[in-house]
């Protein structure tokens, strides 16, 4: 149940930004056991992916391509503007 995908996303997003924006974040960089835990955090121990670059490469991808939607979104407005405009 915690790799489903949705589950897994909640907890993504939260430990990023519960991490990232407190002070938790700062105090676990000054000590060096706070950034092996850090370290430990970020591991990705997925056997059924072992190469990394061809993991970051399907991160890209999917990150360029979800960003295509919102974008259309956003220029669909003033384009609809413009052509009332006329």
């Amino acid at each position: 149940m915690l790799g489903h995908p949705v589950v897994a996303t909640g907890r993504f997003v939260g430990r990023l930004y519960g991490l990232s924006f407190s002070d938790l974040f700062e105090a676990a960089m000054r000590s060096h056991q706070g950034h092996l835990v850090m370290l430990t955090h970020a591991g990705l121990h997925r056997p059924r992916l072992p190469d990394l670059l061809a993991d970051q490469n399907l991160a890209a991808g999917i990150t360029w391509a979800s960003g295509e939607l919102p974008s259309a979104a956003v220029l669909a407005a003033p384009f609809r503007q413009w052509v009332r405009a006329d």
